[in-house]
């Protein structure tokens, strides 16, 4: 008797080690990696990597993983989208031309999705439109990235339909038809954060943070340029649902076409933007209010050219 208790119970064991080694490696790091030297047949290895994107996030397990570029290549994909609630890191020195009128170059539709893009460069100079758009729900960090000449829809198109936050560093974008709009739709919702970002030289306008879907949305901008675009600088507009939030720290907002700085309630809700140690000058007017919305100056900006409707000052604490 004893002697079947030992085998039933050794067995019991070598079956649980076997379960746990075949476990093991879904929980383990997942690599793929493109290259300009690559086939989208093979196995998306550093010993034999892909040419797309899309073949090698595909190539990744069931939890997500990262993308790695062995070289700098010119990344042949037309549109990726990506569902589910992948954690994914894309870290590729490459160029992503987009060419697929009707979609952004990324679609992130999934649902909390953890998705990082560094050290990509992504342009629109053969048609496309967005460079990022993003409809789920998740976070999105992008570092040393620069998005330029997208001629459709902004450059990065946030309207989540749940909570997503939103962090960009050291990036660059400009030269396409607006910047960044950030406007959740009812039941979403935007965190941002932007450091040492330029959006420059947009034919419309640099930052819009809307409330108009029916999301709020808060965003600090530190460190950054927000000038040369065609229409407002920063515009934090409001609706019924949507209450904005703006702090701009240490920014320069200059040669924009119309505000630099807009706070705009005319749709409802309440926008608030905070201004400090920021240099406005040469806009189409320093500041803009609308619709009761309120905007403040720490006084210690400094602003030239036509100045616009004045903030209202902020208390120091």
């Amino acid at each position: 008797m004893l002697s079947t208790i030992r085998i039933v119970t050794k067995l019991v064991v070598a079956v649980a080690l076997s379960v746990l080694m075949h476990i093991t490696p879904l929980f383990a790091d997942n690599v793929t990696y493109i290259s300009s030297t690559g086939f989208d047949a093979n196995p998306c290895t550093a010993a034999q990597p892909c040419t797309s994107l899309a073949d090698a996030i595909h190539n990744l397990d069931m939890f997500g993983g990262q993308v790695s570029c062995l070289n700098s290549p010119k990344i042949p994909d037309n549109s990726i989208s990506i569902g589910g609630s992948l954690s994914v890191t894309i870290d590729c020195t490459g160029t992503y031309p987009t060419s697929f009128a009707n979609s952004g170059a990324f679609v992130l539709s999934g649902n909390n999705l953890v998705i990082t893009i560094r050290n990509l460069t992504i342009n629109g100079r053969l048609g496309g439109n967005p460079a990022i758009a993003v409809f789920g729900s998740g976070s999105l960090v992008l570092e040393n990235c620069v998005f330029e000449d997208i001629g459709r829809g902004p450059a990065i198109d946030i309207e989540p339909n749940g909570a997503f936050d939103v962090v960009i560093t050291n990036s660059r974008i400009s030269n396409s038809s607006s910047g960044v709009l950030l406007k959740p739709s009812a039941g979403g919702g935007v965190n941002a954060t932007f450091d040492h970002v330029l959006v420059e030289s947009n034919v419309g306008g640099g930052i819009r943070v809307d409330g108009t879907g029916g999301g709020p949305v808060k965003v600090a901008i530190t460190d950054s340029s927000i000038s040369l675009n065609g229409s407002n600088g920063v515009n934090a507009v409001s609706g019924p649902s949507g209450n904005v939030r703006v702090n701009l720290i240490r920014d320069v907002i200059a040669s924009n076409g119309l505000a630099g700085v807009q706070s705009n309630q005319s749709n409802g809700g309440s926008a608030s933007v905070t201004v400090s140690q920021s240099t406005l000058s040469s806009n189409g007017s320093a500041w803009s209010i609308i619709g009761g919305a309120t905007l403040l100056s720490y006084q210690n900006n400094e602003v030239t050219g036509t100045t616009g409707t004045p903030p209202s000052p902020a208390s120091f604490q």
